[in-house]
């Protein structure tokens, strides 16, 4: 007996590397079938059909599927120099701390990586005028599927969580204040731990288990902050203390991104079910610290440079 199959919205699934835009508008999936990227319009699974959300879901460009195709048939091995170059261009950080946001960047885009289990957040913390913004737009610009905001809004990262599992960056007078208040601090300390989730009672009237919806909300996380944050959202966070480097910057924008996403969107199908090493904590780095320290140690056997600087 036939059955029809049923199709669902979605955007995010296992081998997925990305939604694309094509040359005449048409949105497709890129995925790693047999080892090989290909470019589908939709995906079947063995009792459903997998359709793309329309394009106003996706409030960041997305790469172009001609430009992540030619870029997967090149061995790429600028990519981290000229992503180095694109960021110097809107804000200044010492070379330390530039590693630490190229290397998260490139994790973005391996976050769901099967070996992967945590994912840092990288927390910008200084005086006004320091370039904290300017610093973490660029990073969400050329992040995977980076969206800035200026709230928290439970409602609104509980949706690009579980539907979208991209970047987001929080970019907050007093991001801990502002979690206290919207009731979103469990967001905050559990964004950083794969499989993640949070319970919200959405439907009473339905009695027992019925009532309760749970959300993953697992995924890179960018914060900006004036105030000091909590000591125990502290423990999840990359810190970088912006230094005081005026200058003439450019300001950043999407497009200005586009093309080293599309070059990042090629890396992660090239890297999505590679077999990553086992790795034994460094030397003074251990506990939770070790947790959130080792994908950046793991991205880093990817890439084509000598080693990684974490700051104490």
């Amino acid at each position: 007996m036939d059955f029809l199959s049923e199709s669902t919205l979605s955007a995010y699934f296992p081998g997925l590397v990305d939604v694309c835009i094509q040359d005449d508008g048409q949105l497709v999936y890129a995925v790693v079938k047999k080892s090989e990227l290909v470019i589908v319009p939709e995906c079947e699974t063995d009792n459903e059909t997998l359709s793309i959300p329309e394009k106003k879901h996706f409030q960041f460009l997305l790469p172009r599927a001609a430009e992540v195709m030619h870029y997967y048939s090149l061995e790429d091995r600028e990519l981290y120099d000229d992503l180095l170059s694109y960021l110097k261009r809107f804000s200044a950080l010492d070379e330390e701390q530039w590693a630490i946001v190229a290397h998260y960047i490139f994790l973005t885009y391996l976050h769901d990586h099967p070996s992967i289990d945590y994912c840092p957040y990288v927390l910008f913390h200084a005086v006004p005028e320091r370039g904290k913004s300017r610093t973490g737009k660029s990073m969400a610009y050329v992040a995977f599927r980076g969206i800035h905001l200026i709230e928290l809004r439970e409602a609104t990262i509980f949706r690009y969580s579980q539907n979208l599992h991209g970047t987001l960056f929080f970019d907050l007078l007093d991001v801990s204040k502002k979690a206290e208040r919207g009731g979103c601090e469990d967001i905050l300390l559990l964004r950083a731990e794969k499989g993640a989730q949070c319970s919200r009672v959405l439907y009473p009237d339905q009695g027992p288990f019925n009532d309760t919806v749970y959300y993953d909300i697992y995924g890179p996380t960018i914060i900006s902050s004036n105030e000091p944050v909590h000591s125990i959202l502290e423990t999840r966070c990359l810190p970088i203390i912006m230094p005081n480097l005026p200058g003439n910057y450019e300001n950043p924008r999407p497009e200005l991104a586009l093309e080293l996403k599309e070059r990042l969107t090629a890396w992660k199908a090239k890297h999505l079910f590679d077999t990553l090493p086992e790795l034994e904590p460094v030397e003074e780095i251990s506990g939770r610290l070790w947790d959130i320290s080792k994908p950046m140690f793991l991205v880093n056997s990817l890439l084509p440079i000598d080693s990684l600087i974490l700051e104490d």
